[in-house]
């Protein structure tokens, strides 16, 4: 039986493992749960591994066998680290993930080998078959070792299968620490730990595949052993749930069904010539009444489920049926004809019964499920978008504005740099296909990824400044957006798609899925956005001049888009459009009233669809996670600041970029400290720290101080215990401004009040360099510590007559005094 239930309306088995540490572990229990049936479901086996905040995806697709077996195991292992799943923007110039990583690469390598063995006992043939494992979510010290969780996972796929294979097979990785071996250890505890194992075995505890690797020296036998047995105890364990995993995976196949794919391609009942021959007449005539008869069955078959398994299961029976009715004839030219006839003959079921092939109505929308934060870890913000048997998984990560991606276009747009950028990923698995990866992505993934983003891109409100960046502005109004508010905006955010599941409408999928990731993860999205695809059956007087002889459908099937006559694709809010993408396939064209009807029926669509995303995502205000990236701005008074963090090569500024982990940038322009940090609390660290070195003294306190610089109106001191530097203006010198003397011990040089006339010009305050040299001790008081502009004022209190180079000599000859001292006693 194959599959009849759709991915939006599943609900999965699981299975649970309470701690993979087992219960003599003086760590936390660290549960892993195995589950199937929730994503990826047209993949003929899929299986997913949460283990604290890791989360694996693995999945099993095939490739129909060739006619001679292959001489080796057909088995190809793709691994990959999603850089959503850690909260990181790739550093590749595209700004998304390209070629394997090296690691990548050894945990690929590290599946194959643990898997191989088992798969294609004897007396079984294996199809080529591609295993591809996806971590969707982790964090950067993960609670557990990701490779043999990622084994684990791919192993639970192929289980849960119908591979021929000499299974259960499980793994576990095992660290030796204070001589103790630690199951699945985290990644903290590694630095203490002198040996790392790994093994794959199966129930009865034979090793298939182990790696033994040394931390810190050579490692006497025993210990190694010992560390082995452990890791195949813990192997054992992860295998019996891997059986009960596949019981309930295979009593779920027997109530909802399996997939039907990949499609097997009609088999002649004789072998026929390797050349095209075209059919006479008569036969093709023939054909086209046989086949339209078979596919007339056929649609009528596919509405009793839904599901697109079902649909294509009962579609290739009945391409299988109409190849066996005419043996005699070459295979192509049969197939070519029964294309056409089943074209043909969906258009008139469709017109004639006013229904559908899943049995909708022409206006009626697939079922929809959505949910966010479904990813655990340090994923800024992720969202399921599920539409009939279309599964779209969207990650939305926040990034500086340092990561924003630059266009390679030479001519339109060359070298702008974008804030905001979409990356939509088709998998092979997500069609239940046999296929590689390729490192740089398909001109279908490229257009994809730019129609959602033009989707999106028009209500991401770029002109919040920095002090409000980090929630939504309440406003929506629609003022246009200029490039240097853009420009402006200190964060850049990059839209993961991965496509799980296709039935059609995927793109259009991914703008729903992205809109709610977007709004998880803080990003200043004004309002929800949706998409659905709409398409039009153009009727048998169409073409005669009846122009109302057509038919519009709401939220096309893949099915309806390769047999209909226009693929439109719309997006937009309440409000309005925000895109749209039209694609028709008549020579001649539709008529603009067809496509304003169609434009109606798609306003109406989006209206349902953003009540399912507001019912589960509403739109309001939202902060960055707590583990976004944070860019903040502090005022500061340049000569202070200067003069505090930016001397001796900046050393000041470095202490704090060391401390709080963040970067420190000076604009002198708009007299701010820039901050940029990879998280809130680095942020916040470095605003603490800033403002305790620029100005954090309580008023009224006094204490010594040095002059560092000295200016015609001010002089910049600094405190004797280095902490504080700020200004001590003429104004709070006690200086007379009258006659411009000294009434505190300070007075001016050169200048004698009783024998010198009292001029205009001396009727202001003094020149400060005529007051104060450079290395002055004063004494003075705190009169203003302002902690919002980070500034530290003082008033003088008196002059010591003994400067700062004057206590560095005492203090020298008082040195040598001691020394000569010492000597004579001697």
């Amino acid at each position: 039986m194959w599959g009849r239930v759709l991915a939006a309306a599943a609900t999965g088995v699981s299975a649970t493992l309470p701690s993979l540490r087992g219960r003599a572990s003086t760590l936390p229990a660290l549960p892993l749960t195995l589950t199937s049936g929730r994503l990826a479901r047209l993949a003929p086996s899929s299986a997913v591994l949460t283990a604290s905040e890791t989360t694996i995806l693995a999945t099993i697709s095939h490739s129909p066998p060739s006619s001679s077996p292959p001489s080796f195991t057909p088995l190809l292992v793709d691994f990959r680290v999603k850089a959503a799943a850690v909260g990181v923007i790739p550093g590749t110039w595209a700004r998304r993930e390209l070629q394997p990583a090296i690691q990548e690469t050894l945990v690929a390598r590290l599946i194959d080998r643990a898997l191989r063995p088992a798969l294609a006992p004897p007396g079984a043939a294996l199809p080529p078959t591609q295993l591809t494992v996806s971590v969707l979510s982790s964090v950067k010290a993960p609670q557990a070792p990701v490779d043999a969780l990622a084994v684990n996972a791919a192993a639970a796929a192929v289980a849960a299968s119908a591979v021929e294979w000499a299974g259960p097979v499980a793994a576990a990785r095992v660290a030796l620490v204070d001589g103790v071996p630690v199951p699945f250890p985290p990644e903290s505890m590694l630095h203490r730990a002198t040996l790392s194992v790994f093994v794959a075995a199966n129930a009865t505890g034979n090793l298939l595949s182990m790696t033994v690797q040394s931390l810190r020296g050579a490692v006497p036998q025993e210990a190694v052993m010992e560390t082995v047995q452990a890791a195949v105890s813990t192997a054992q364990t992860l295998a019996e749930l891997q059986t009960e995993f596949r019981e309930k995976v295979r009593h779920m196949r027997e109530r909802e069904g399996h997939s039907a794919f990949p499609r097997q391609m009609p088999r002649p009942a004789r072998r026929t010539e390797n050349f095209y021959e075209p059919l006479a007449k008569a036969d093709a005539d023939k054909v086209y009444e046989v086949a339209s008869r078979v596919y007339r069955d056929a649609f009528l078959e596919c509405r009793q489920f839904p599901g697109k398994a079902h649909r294509a299961a009962v579609l290739t029976e009945a391409q299988q049926s109409i190849v066996d009715h005419f043996p005699d004839l070459t295979l192509e030219p049969v197939l070519e004809e029964a294309r056409r006839a089943s074209r043909e003959t969906y258009r008139e079921v469709l017109l004639r019964d006013k229904l559908r092939m899943d049995g909708r109505r022409f206006d009626e929308l697939r079922t929809i499920r959505c949910e966010t934060r479904v990813l655990p870890g340090d994923v800024h913000g992720s969202a399921l978008f599920e539409r009939g048997d279309t599964q779209v998984l969207a990650c939305s990560t926040v990034g500086l504005k340092s990561q924003a991606m630059r266009t390679e276009e030479y001519v339109v747009g060359g070298g702008e740099w974008k804030s905001f950028f979409v990356h939509y990923s088709f998998p092979p698995y997500s069609t239940g296909e046999y296929g590689r990866f390729a490192g740089s992505s398909s001109r279908r993934e490229v257009g994809h990824s730019m129609l959602a983003e033009q989707a999106l891109r028009p209500l991401l409100n770029f002109s919040c400044d920095t002090k409000a960046n980090e929630q939504l502005l309440s406003s929506t109004n629609n003022k246009s957006r200029e490039e240097d508010e853009e420009n402006s905006y200190p964060y850049s955010h990059r839209l993961s798609a991965e496509v799980l599941a296709s039935d059609g409408s995927s793109s259009m999928a991914t703008v729903c899925a992205g809109s709610m990731a977007l709004m998880d993860s803080g990003a200043p999205l004004e309002d929800a956005v949706a998409g659905v695809a709409m398409g039009v059956v153009r009727g048998p007087n169409f073409a005669v001049g009846d122009a109302s002889d057509y038919t519009v459908l709401t939220d096309i099937l893949g099915s309806e888009d390769h047999f209909g006559d226009m693929d439109m694709k719309v997006t937009g809010t309440r409000s309005g459009v925000t895109a749209c993408q039209l694609d028709v396939k008549p020579h001649d064209g539709l008529p603009v009233d067809v496509v304003q009807n169609a434009l109606r029926n798609a306003s109406l669509a989006l209206s349902k669809i953003l009540d399912e995303m507001g019912a589960v995502c509403p739109v309001e205000p939202r902060s960055f996670p707590e583990n976004a990236p944070r860019a903040f701005e502090v005022p500061v008074d340049m000569s202070v600041a200067v003069k505090t963090l930016m001397k001796d090569r900046a050393l000041g500024l470095k202490r704090i970029e060391d401390k709080s982990g963040a970067r420190l940038f000076l604009d002198g322009k708009k007299q701010v400290f820039r901050i940029e940090a990879p998280n809130k609390s680095a942020c916040d660290a470095a605003q603490s720290l800033i403002r305790d070195a620029l100005g954090n003294l309580d008023i009224g306190t006094k204490m010594t101080a040095t002059v560092d610089e000295i200016k015609p109106s001010y002089a910049v001191v600094r405190t004797t215990s280095g902490s504080a530097c700020g200004i001590l203006h003429v104004s709070k010198m006690q200086v007379n401004p009258a006659s411009g003397l000294a009434s505190a011990g300070v007075k001016e040089d050169g200048a004698d009040p009783k024998s010198e006339q009292i001029s205009l010009a001396k009727l202001r305050y003094p020149d400060v360099r005529t007051l104060l040299s450079r290395g002055d001790v004063l004494e003075v008081v705190v009169l203003e510590s302002d902690r919002a502009r980070s500034v530290l004022r003082f008033g003088l209190v008196s002059k010591l007559k003994t400067t700062h180079a004057d206590l560095i000599k005492s203090e020298i000859d008082a040195v040598l005094a001691a020394s000569v001292s010492a000597k004579a006693a001697s």
